[in-house]
């Protein structure tokens, strides 16, 4: 129809030649690549992150409901940071090749035929979620984890009704189809429909990726404060330097599949020649705060914060400093 009648145009004629072009090119990548040397590559790389995991493990074994984070590095425009590997053994979806992943110190991996249960206590996020919506009406996508596990139905409409509030879908979007919803409701929904199952251990993988600023706000500050009312351990995995200093306690930088560093979102943020040594220069606010100490303006505090600048450059200007 109207593809093959574009296709017959100019422009349709370009493309296809174009399309042509890069398959080429993939096919003639493809044929210099040596499979030996990929293989070693990945298995290496995977020894490194079952490693980081166990330090992980152990160095936050005594951190308790803190919103911690995982951030992931960007090196050569691709994020290898492994990152997201770690978190897909959170809950299971990964088993490590050595180690343990313990769950209120058990191992995970103790009865491997109830690693289902694991999951209805680690709920897993992943990036641009709501492209898994896909029953009939929103209520019945956010319900569906709660009806897999066996739950009444009325259990069923007051858990629903309860996460839809939580991440701030009204009740008339219930009935509604999820893809009648804006891209920022079904972030939502999708959102919901991990809360809905009261996770002890909520892992998200770039929750807010492709939201404008006041998306970004509402959706990590929903989740904030599920961490302040339910007492649930987070997890964000972001390469917003912005979203670590604004919402976190605590933060671990990975690069190449190793733990960087590790430390409370002030120390991590408190050293940015080292952030840039990992690759990643920190929060734009906190290069004018640096920019304006060079110039010989006194100021001191959360200097990775809009709020902390702020608060800095006002008792500066009180002890008779100037901007």
């Amino acid at each position: 129809g109207k593809l093959m009648d574009y296709l017959k145009t100019e422009q349709g004629q370009q493309m296809l030649e174009r399309m042509e072009t890069a398959i080429s090119g993939l096919f003639e990548d493809l044929a210099n690549i040596d499979p030996e040397s990929v293989v070693n590559n990945f298995v290496a790389m995977f020894d490194k992150l079952v490693e980081s995991f166990e330090w992980i493990t152990k160095n936050w074994s005594s951190v308790e409901n803190g919103l911690k984070a995982i951030v992931g590095v960007w090196a050569g425009g691709k994020a290898i940071s492994g990152a997201l590997t770690i978190i897909q053994m959170l809950n299971g979806l990964i088993r490590p090749t050595k180690g343990t992943i313990l769950l209120d110190g058990t191992d995970i991996w103790e009865k491997p035929k109830e690693i289902r249960s694991v999951r209805f206590r680690v709920g897993l996020v992943m990036q641009y979620p709501e492209y898994q919506l896909f029953d009939e009406t929103v209520g019945r996508d956010i319900g569906f984890a709660l009806r897999n596990k066996g739950c009444s139905e009325e259990t069923v409409r007051e858990k629903v009704t309860e996460a839809a509030e939580r991440v701030g879908l009204s009740p008339a979007l219930l009935s509604k189809s999820p893809f009648d919803l804006s891209g920022g409701q079904r972030r939502r929904a999708a959102i919901a429909g991990v809360l809905v199952m009261d996770p002890e251990v909520l892992v998200l993988d770039e929750p807010a990726a492709g939201l404008d600023p006041r998306g970004r706000a509402e959706i990590l500050g929903y989740l904030y404060r599920y961490r302040e009312t339910k007492g649930a351990t987070v997890i964000l995995v972001s390469h917003s330097m912005e979203d670590m200093a604004q919402y976190c306690d605590r933060v671990v930088v990975m690069r190449d599949g190793e733990v960087y560093a590790e430390g409370t979102t002030d120390a991590i943020f408190s050293d940015p020649d080292r952030l840039l040594a990992a690759g990643r220069d920190g929060p734009e606010v906190m290069k004018i705060a640096l920019e304006l100490k060079k110039r010989g303006i006194s100021l001191d505090g959360k200097l990775y914060t809009v709020e902390g600048v702020r608060d800095a450059v006002l008792r500066s200007l009180g002890k008779g400093g100037t901007v």
